[in-house]
């Protein structure tokens, strides 16, 4: 189980979401 990595993925899809909340689309 690789949490560190889990966890980086969330943050960038929330970093992603709130620099280009379009590409959500």
């Amino acid at each position: 189980m690789n949490t560190a990595k889990h966890k980086q993925q969330i943050i960038l899809c929330i970093i992603g979401n709130e620099v280009m909340p379009a590409k959500r689309d």
